[in-house]
């Protein structure tokens, strides 16, 4: 899980903290507070830490942003660069990237084939 957290209102700074798997659950300051997502193969875990687990590639819930997934850093990334630098900015990533998604097979385990993901 990536998460990108937005500083308190009583610090000082712009911009988000960008956390990784490295920094507890139970650390941020209010983790049942949000909706959180991740790895589909983890995101049961969430429950464990009181969080509100959503299957989404990326949520923004208040000041946090979470992804899930390989390609859905790349979604939570341009939400991030949204955020600071506004969508135009976020646009023009996508382009220079060439992002445009077209998997030739599906990477959603609750719409892929078989019963083993669900």
């Amino acid at each position: 899980m990536i998460v990108a957290e937005r500083p308190s209102p009583s610090s000082e700074g712009p911009g988000y903290h960008l956390r990784a798997p490295l920094r507890a659950p139970d650390q941020f300051d209010c983790f049942s507070c949000w909706k959180f997502t991740s790895h589909w193969s983890s995101l049961p875990l969430l429950t464990d830490f009181g969080a509100q687990p959503v299957r989404e590639r990326v949520v923004q819930d208040g000041r946090v942003i979470t992804g899930g997934g390989v390609t859905a850093g790349i979604d939570f990334a341009l939400r991030v660069v949204a955020e600071l630098a506004g969508e135009e900015q976020a646009q023009l990533i996508a382009l220079g990237l060439e992002y445009a998604p077209q998997p030739p097979f599906s990477g959603d385990p609750w719409t892929a084939p078989g019963e083993r993901w669900r």
